[in-house]
């Protein structure tokens, strides 16, 4: 059972809430019904922790839970659902909010021309990814949207120069893969144009007389890609 006691509560000198009492038994389904400023918010505000009352007390289950902390009245078992802004205004989550997956595999040739005792391997990568994309709702057939990726690069490639006993070599391994981008959606054909970074872990490692030296860093390669495809509606 949820229980308020004599609840006086309010923001800065405005008391919003005057000696408040109700009960709300277990499985009972109740309704606060009233006029802009009567204090509804306040009170579900209250009973969460997100208002502190200046007197009285919130009891839920036999337990005083006045000015607990929210997370921890949400783990005993209260829970906030607020009023909606319209931010999705009349579509579904599902319509607005739409989550995917993807992989690409690009291949960028490193070339030595003209560049005596290098060795290049080209820089292979395979990014997988989940995208999240949000639909802005309109009038017309032509549905714009904003989308970002993120996942993991599963690179390799490797750059090595040579000089007798001496040699520096570089070596591309697997890193974070990200970006963001905007598009339209014309029925289920859609088209997009996006910036994504492969953020490549690079190892270096230098072998010279008398020194020798190796490091890790972050290596970032940027990319700004346009997309055509088609939407299945699956």
């Amino acid at each position: 059972m949820l229980k308020l006691e004599n609840i006086v509560a309010g923001y800065g000198h405005i008391t919003a809430l005057k000696d408040i009492s109700l009960e709300v038994p277990q499985g009972a389904i109740v309704s606060l019904i009233g006029a802009n400023g009567a204090g509804k918010s306040t009170t579900m505000k209250t009973i969460m922790g997100l208002v502190k009352p200046t007197s009285g007390r919130v009891i839920f289950e036999g337990q005083d839970i006045t000015g607990h902390k929210t997370h921890h009245i949400v783990k005993n078992g209260i829970s906030l659902v607020p009023e909606g802004r319209q931010i999705l205004q009349d579509m579904s989550v599902y319509e607005n909010l739409e989550m995917g997956g993807g992989i690409a595999y690009k291949y960028n040739k490193l070339s030595s021309k003209n560049l005596e005792g290098v060795s290049v391997k080209g820089l292979s990568s395979v990014p997988v990814y989940f995208t999240t994309r949000y639909n802005f709702k309109n009038d017309s057939e032509v549905t714009p949207y904003v989308k970002g990726n993120l996942g993991v690069a599963f690179n390799s490639g490797k750059i090595e120069a040579k000089d007798g006993a001496s040699s520096v070599k570089f070596k591309f391994d697997s890193g974070i893969y990200y970006g963001i981008g905007a598009g339209i959606q014309y029925k289920n054909f859609v088209t997009d144009l996006s910036y994504n970074v492969n953020s490549l872990r690079t190892k270096l490692d230098v072998d010279l007389p008398g020194y020798k030296a190796n490091s890790k860093f972050n290596t970032n390669h940027g990319a700004l890609t346009l997309g055509v495809g088609y939407s299945f509606g699956l």
